[in-house]
């Protein structure tokens, strides 16, 4: 029964983890690839319970991603090394610096997302890349996991009573 679970649970895991991966790309996350890459799941038993984890392994920042922030001002260095990575550019006589200043306080007024960070959204979406992955296939987990299961449970029945009928 248990390498049942475990198989149910790994088809889970691979759902998860691509459209967890398609969500991040369709909210227009991707600047290093990352968090993207670091997306995995984990399946391990303990005794009688198996779980299944999903990880984002060596990513502080992935609940940032997800949840956005409220107002704050952030850390320069960390804009400037963002934008290096986006490849990101002054189109006049203003300095990386200026540029990531001025995105600086655009997160100090509105927070995490701005206003300006959805045009880079494939799906108008910001944050909950999670909660929309898990939100969306709350129903689709659960039918798999009882369905599977009642398979597992039927055929464990029938050779059960294959074997009473076969020895009496």
């Amino acid at each position: 029964m248990q390498n049942a679970v475990k198989k149910i649970l790994a088809e889970i895991g691979d759902k998860l983890v691509t459209q967890l991966r398609t969500e991040l790309k369709n909210q227009g996350h991707i600047a290093t690839g990352e968090l993207h890459d670091s997306i995995d799941y984990e399946i391990k038993t303990l005794g009688r319970n198996t779980t299944l984890t999903i990880n984002a392994e060596g990513v502080s920042y992935a609940a940032l991603v997800n949840d956005g922030s409220p107002p704050h001002f952030p850390n320069i260095q960390n804009i400037l090394d963002w934008m290096n990575v986006k490849g990101i550019e002054p189109d006049d006589d203003k300095t990386k610096k200026q540029v990531a200043f001025a995105i600086a306080k655009r997160m100090q007024i509105e927070g995490i997302p701005t206003k300006g960070a959805f045009e880079h959204s494939h799906n108008t979406y910001r944050t909950g890349f999670v909660n929309r992955v898990f939100g969306s296939n709350r129903r689709h987990i659960e039918n798999k996991i009882v369905d599977g299961l009642a398979i597992e449970i039927e055929t464990s029945i029938s050779n059960t009573i294959r074997s009473i009928n076969k020895d009496g």
